[in-house]
Order: structure tokens, then C-alpha cells, then sequence
């Protein structure tokens, strides 16, 4: 046999452009295969994530993303918004009635009305007691607490009465 040569490194991919090297997965609904969409932008872990764990194991909790922060929902409600941006989006906001806002501040003295969304709290991470105010608000949600959380309004239909949601015609 000839010589092959030096062994070449495996080269290196760009993880930013990489398409998902997972196995496809096709979704029948009705008896139709649903193409699988495919995203070439891969989201960045949100640094606040770590906040949520005791609350990952109840089948009533979920998150969705939510203006560029990663929102918790329990039991329906929508609970707490993480957000790890620059101020006054860093942090955890604590969405919430006005009228239970005092009842709040007094068990957890850090929180404070949100500069942009004075409907909401918000717990700054750079608040000295910002784990422990957090661990707190987790408890209390897993209690399941009435001042925690605001019930999502329904979505609404389009003016023009079609979905807001775009749908691909099928190949």
C-alpha cells in the first residue's frame, strides 16, 4: 500500500451557520407529513436559567421566549421573566397585579416596580441578596401563591381574519 500522506485534522465547523446535525423529525398530523423546520441561529442560554430548576420537574411549568427573555410559565400563569440583558433588562421581572405590589415589596424588600413595565416587579441582579430573593420567589410559586403571576391575555385574531401564525403551503 502507498503512503497517504500526514494525517489531516478533522476540520473545524462554524457552529453559527451549522445546520442541526440531528436526525429529521417528520410530524404527521391528519395522515399529512408537516416539513421540519430547520434554524440555522442557535439561541444563547439564558445566564439566569439556573433560577427555574427547582420548578423543571412539575408538569405544570413550561417556558416560552418572550422579547428577547426567557418567560416561565406555572399552572398557566405566567410567573417570572428572566432577563439577562443590559439594564433594566437584567435581571427578574415578577409579573403581577398593582394591588398586590405592596404585599410583595414588604416579604421581598429588593423587588421594585420595573422602569419600563411599572406593572411588573423587578428583582436586579446586582441586588446584594439577588439568590436568595430568587430562591424565595421560586417557593412561593411552587406554593403556588395568588400575588405571583398574571393569567396570559388571549391571542387575537388578525384583522384581515386569517392566522397570525404564517403557514408554508405544502411541496
Amino acid at each position: 500500500m502507498g503512503d497517504l500522506g500526514p494525517a489531516s485534522p478533522t476540520p473545524a465547523r462554524d457552529f453559527r451557520t451549522a445546520k442541526s446535525c440531528a436526525a429529521p423529525r417528520s410530524s404527521f398530523i391528519f395522515g399529512k407529513a408537516m416539513p421540519v423546520r430547520r434554524t440555522t441561529r442557535l439561541r444563547r442560554p439564558n445566564r439566569h436559567s439556573w433560577i427555574l430548576e427547582p420548578l423543571e420537574e412539575d408538569p405544570v411549568f413550561m417556558t416560552r421566549a418572550m422579547f428577547g427573555c426567557l418567560a416561565a410559565y406555572f399552572d398557566g400563569r405566567l410567573v417570572l421573566v428572566l432577563a439577562d440583558k443590559q439594564e433594566p433588562w437584567r435581571g427578574v421581572l415578577v409579573p403581577t397585579e398593582r394591588d398586590a405590589h405592596s404585599d410583595l415589596v414588604a416579604t421581598i424588600p429588593a423587588l421594585r416596580p420595573h422602569e419600563v413595565l411599572p406593572k411588573w416587579l423587578y428583582l436586579a441582579e446586582s441586588t446584594p441578596e439577588f439568590e436568595g430573593d430568587c430562591a424565595r420567589l421560586v417557593e412561593r410559586i411552587r406554593h403556588r401563591d395568588p400575588r405571583i403571576g398574571v393569567l396570559p391575555a388571549p391571542r387575537r385574531a388578525a384583522k384581515n381574519g386569517r392566522s397570525r401564525t404564517r403557514k408554508k403551503p405544502p411541496r
